[in-house]
């Protein structure tokens, strides 16, 4: 089980079929496996009948083409990795750049659409650039050239990003919400606003030993996840 989203933004028929389908599942199954401790409590929420015995956490790994280049040179931007749309708070990011003249925005994801579009040249016109499809290499060059990933959605059973950011030496800021926080770890900057963080973004573009500092937490971080360590899991739970 990876996440309730649909059970907390979805509504109607489509939310009526989705969640049927996946209690069903759940409450036949052996074994279920949530990939954070966040997305085991959302399941005891929406399905409470499910025997919480039959429950084990495993953390999803990150891909080792996402790593930290040596003497790679950071720019004064942030990245926003990912999907854009409503609780993944994207004007927040584009909000929190406003406030900071001299950092640029750089988007990797879908499309921008007409408004997003409107919206980035109204707050942030000429410091902004998006990718759309970009190779595994390219986005670990943007990982390792940028100074920060923000990362502030209101909801994620995981949260990719913050270790994929932190592999390649780069902080997080974060919005204190679902699984977050146990995925980010000692690492990264914590907020209950987006608006709290312009003074972590401030001392991380203008302290280079504090950015430092900041990106060594991260690749330390990053280094709690892999996709060999959840594969292990997976097997000794076949095995058992």
């Amino acid at each position: 089980v990876h996440d309730f989203t649909y059970e907390y933004f979805q509504s109607g028929f489509k939310l009526f079929i989705h969640h049927r389908q996946k209690k069903r599942a759940i409450l036949k199954s052996d074994v279920v496996i949530c990939i954070s401790e966040s997305t085991k409590n959302d399941l005891l929420k929406f399905i409470p009948s499910v025997k919480q015995e039959r429950i084990f956490v495993v953390h999803n790994g990150y891909s080792q083409n996402v790593f930290k280049l040596l003497n790679s040179q950071r720019e004064n931007q942030a990245i926003f990795v990912g999907q854009r749309s409503g609780y993944k708070n994207f004007t927040d990011a584009v909000e929190i750049v406003k406030h900071i003249p001299c950092l640029r925005l750089v988007i990797v994801g879908p499309s921008l659409t007409k408004d997003e579009i409107d919206i980035l040249n109204s707050k942030i016109p000429n410091r902004y650039v998006s990718y759309n499809r970009i190779s595994n290499e390219d986005l670990n060059n943007l990982y390792n050239t940028s100074k920060l990933l923000l990362y502030l959605s209101k909801y994620e059973g995981f949260g990719l990003p913050i270790i994929e950011a932190g592999a390649a030496g780069c902080p997080t800021i974060a919005l204190k919400y679902s699984s977050v926080p146990e995925v980010i770890g000692e690492s990264g900057c914590l907020v209950n606003s987006h608006i709290d963080s312009i003074e972590y973004i401030n001392k991380l573009l203008d302290d280079d030993a504090f950015f430092l500092s900041e990106s060594s937490k991260a690749v330390i971080n990053a280094q709690r996840f892999s996709w060999e360590k959840m594969s292990k899991k997976y097997v000794d739970l076949y095995k058992k």
